[in-house]
């Protein structure tokens, strides 16, 4: 009896759809990309064609939610207020509100979210600084605090250069042919 050759099987995982039988990409039909804003009070969000908005985050006129960024990963959404100089942070749905930074805040401009390393940066006008804490504000730190001026936006690409995380690859499994030539 002939021996058969290897077969393999391929797949992606969730969201995630093969194409050509190699390449993973992001399945798009699960979902409509969304688009998250402050309009200098509340936390909007919409579809990318400005139709269906709705309040994520009212600010009850107590604050001014000013920098906005968002986790790819976690699906979470960080802002700064500054009127009650803090950083907040909720979920893409509106669910699990947090303070995340709330001492030694000044003036807290913009933010930017390293989802990679899992990094909040905050840009300080008033103070010019910019310091970096974790997601949840513990073990902040002072990052630069020379030769910024007065420091007002902040842009981050944590994946050097690649601009958003790369697809994963397919998982492939391979099947040996048995010593009875079948399958």
């Amino acid at each position: 009896m002939p021996r058969g050759l290897p077969s393999h099987r391929c797949s992606c995982r969730a969201d995630y759809v093969l194409e050509q039988h190699r390449y993973c990409r992001a399945n798009v039909s699960s979902g409509v990309p969304s688009l998250v804003f402050s309009d200098g009070r509340d936390l909007l969000i919409g579809d990318l064609h400005g139709n269906d908005l709705r309040t994520l985050i009212h600010s009850q006129d107590r604050g001014a939610a000013v920098g906005v960024d968002y986790h790819y990963l976690l699906r979470r959404i960080f802002w700064t207020d500054t009127i009650q100089n803090k950083v907040f942070s909720v979920d893409l749905d509106g669910s699990n509100f947090s303070v995340v930074l709330n001492a030694s805040v000044d003036n807290p401009e913009d933010l930017a979210v390293d989802w990679v390393n899992n990094k909040l940066y905050v840009v300080e006008s008033s103070v010019s600084r910019i310091d970096v804490a974790d997601l949840d504000g513990r073990n902040r730190l002072t990052l630069i605090t020379e030769n910024l001026g007065k420091p007002r936006g902040i842009a981050l690409d944590p994946t050097g250069g690649e601009g958003r995380p790369p697809p994963p690859p397919p998982v492939c499994t391979v099947s040996a042919p048995r010593s009875d030539g079948a399958g």
